[in-house]
């Protein structure tokens, strides 16, 4: 059963993650700056807010983004990892980095230096003390700029932000819908879908690993004894799925734009993503295909005490270690920890595991 849960929540992740880096975010709350509508969304975290975003209807047949050029960019540009276009205004080729393969926009960036002037100034106006601009994206008819901001930033501020940059935004609109009657649609960047799948599947990944090592976390029995097993196993599982979309990145997209925002996407997010889902598709596996019948041991419970932590308190036995020499100590429910005292037996099912990993069934009180 957990085993279809997981594989369904990992479908269902990319489905999703697949729609955000295709199409247009959730525009969010109206407003107006100068004359010019416009839609906010506003970030939040634990200390305040974290980010906003600013969206305007702008011109339909683009898919690129433009950010802030930084180190990393520089350097697998240099050692030959991914290839960037260059308009040839040297404030401009320094300051930004285009996310895009699309020849039409590169020749239309090249060819109108007012394009690439308002560009530039949304980017230098929107570096300050307290907020830097992240990034500039045109998808499926809007222009959007996101924004991150220190924490004790606040929506007044957001709302003066949008007075200088929503005009410029709407420059930036204007001249590429002047351009962007060539034929082709939004997937003239030929390598668009091919890396929002390659990512798609790397968020999905991430995020199915971390709702099942949630679940596994909060779930105490049944419980994996042989998880050193179990974490080897998930590795090379995990790096094995890594190394197939490495690859499957260098073969699909080669040296683009994209190159390296992909592939160090894929080892921060996608690697730990891979090994956590292996992690909880290995366990239930081994438990759900098990029909092996179970052991029986009745051990002592020689102890058990109560850890308090940030998210409430856990309940641990300190067992006779039926396994070997010594004690185990086992994260219990607060029922089963409150019904069997200090001193008593109690009933270990054990069962071998289809993939060879030892785990508990279920602990009674022994009687």
């Amino acid at each position: 059963m957990w085993f279809m849960f997981g594989f369904t929540t990992l479908i269902a992740s990319a489905a999703y993650a697949l729609e955000v880096r295709i199409n247009a975010p959730s525009k969010g709350g109206l407003k107006d700056a100068a004359g010019f509508p416009y839609w906010y969304k506003v970030s939040r975290g634990k200390y305040g807010i974290t980010g906003f975003r600013l969206s305007i209807k702008g011109p339909s047949g683009y898919n690129f983004s433009f950010k802030k050029e930084t180190g990393s960019d520089r350097f697998f540009k240099q050692i030959g990892v991914c290839a960037e276009y260059q308009v040839g205004r040297d404030a401009f080729d320094k300051a930004i980095y285009i996310v895009s393969d699309d020849t039409f926009l590169c020749a239309q960036l090249s060819g109108n230096g007012k394009l690439t002037a308002e560009i530039l100034k949304l980017f230098q106006d929107g570096e300050t003390f307290s907020r830097e601009i992240k990034e500039l994206r045109c998808v499926s008819g809007y222009l959007v700029a996101t924004y991150k901001v220190r924490n004790d930033y606040t929506e007044h501020q957001i709302f003066t932000a949008a007075q200088d940059a929503v005009p410029i935004l709407a420059r930036i609109g204007n001249e590429l819908q002047h351009v962007a009657a060539k034929p082709g649609g939004k997937w003239r960047d030929p390598f668009v879908i091919k890396a929002a799948v390659i990512l798609a599947i790397s968020s999905a990944l991430a995020i199915s690993g971390f709702m099942q090592l949630v679940r596994i976390g909060w779930t105490k029995l049944p419980l994996t004894l042989d998880t050193g097993l179990l974490w080897r196993d998930s590795i090379l599982a995990g790096g094995l799925i890594v190394a197939a979309l490495i690859v499957a990145t260098i073969m699909s997209i080669g040296r683009s734009a994209r190159t390296h925002l992909v592939l160090i996407e894929l080892l921060l997010f996608g690697a730990f993503g891979a090994v956590a889902t292996s992690f909880s598709e290995l366990r239930d596996i081994n438990m759900e295909l098990d029909t092996v019948s179970h052991t029986e041991y009745r051990v002592q419970l020689y102890d058990k005490y109560v850890r308090k932590g940030r998210h409430g308190r856990s309940y641990y036995f300190s067992l006779e270690n039926w396994t070997g020499v010594g004690t185990r100590n086992i994260q219990v429910s607060e029922g089963l920890y409150d019904q069997i005292r200090a001193g008593e037996k109690v009933i270990i099912l054990q069962r071998p595991g289809y993939l060879g990993y030892r785990w508990v069934e279920s602990i009674a009180r022994g009687g």
